[in-house]
């Protein structure tokens, strides 16, 4: 039976690295920063320009099947130093225009990856870590935007759990499973819950011409949101009353 995570071709497994590449016993994002340079990467990537490509257009057309996720595939395609990908779930083409390209393009590689690979447990065992060291190293993917792919990830996260203007005991125990998952770091988990406070704060006062004023009660959902986010006392007094000079004009 075949893996619900696996490279497709000998093509994908010779981008599997030599047992001295090999990142020692770590967690999966330590080994990667490890194992990928931190410079400017060498190569471009970028989504096929292939409209609505299907599977024999995609081999006629010399791209190689990569690696599956799932029910969804990755095919790729060398073009100097331009990397390639199509991605197809089922027999229908994702539309990847709104990735970018370059770093762009690979750190929203990295993180959608991550996404379709993490989405039961949150967990990446040896032989999926080994299909996505496989698929980064084919994108010659940089620390940086490992980083980057990371913080999106997460920010990813933050955002649909305030959706709601709610933060319940599960989503946080998700959020704590995810940072986990991410190895991220106390101060970046942090940062980005600080910067999600500030967005809900200035979104208050970015409200359409007519609209109601912020009242105590939309600064009370926000300020319990940033308390659930484990942010200090301090920071939340702080934006709450900045945000109450602001009504009254002060």
């Amino acid at each position: 039976m075949e893996a619900r995570v696996c490279l497709l071709s000998d093509f994908a497994r010779s981008y599997l690295e030599k047992p001295a590449q090999r990142p020692v016993k770590k967690g999966f994002w330590s080994g990667l920063a490890s194992f990928f340079g931190g410079g400017p990467a060498g190569v471009d990537a970028r989504p096929t320009p292939l409209e609505n490509p299907f599977e024999k257009q995609l081999g006629d057309e010399g791209y190689e099947p990569f690696c599956k996720i799932g029910e969804v595939r990755f095919f790729v395609k060398e073009e100097g130093k331009t990397r390639l990908l199509a991605i197809l779930e089922g027999s229908q083409a994702w539309e990847l225009d709104d990735w970018g390209t370059g770093s762009s393009f690979k750190s929203r590689l990295v993180a959608e990856c991550f996404f379709m690979v993490t989405k039961d447990d949150f967990r990446i065992d040896e032989q999926e870590a080994e299909v996505l060291r496989a698929i980064f190293s084919f994108f010659d993917v940089s620390r940086d935007e490992i980083a980057t792919a990371k913080e999106l990830v997460y920010w990813t996260l933050v955002e649909n759990t305030m959706e709601d203007g709610v933060i319940t005991d599960e989503e946080q125990g998700t959020m704590a499973a995810i940072v986990s998952a991410l190895e991220l770091s106390e101060e970046d988990r942090t940062q980005l819950h600080q910067r999600a406070i500030d967005s809900q704060f200035d979104e208050l006062f970015a409200r359409p011409e007519g609209a109601p004023p912020p009242t105590d009660d939309d600064l009370e959902r926000i300020a319990t949101m940033a308390r659930r986010f484990g942010l200090d006392e301090e920071f939340v007094r702080f934006k709450v009353d900045g945000a109450r000079r602001r009504l009254a004009g002060k």
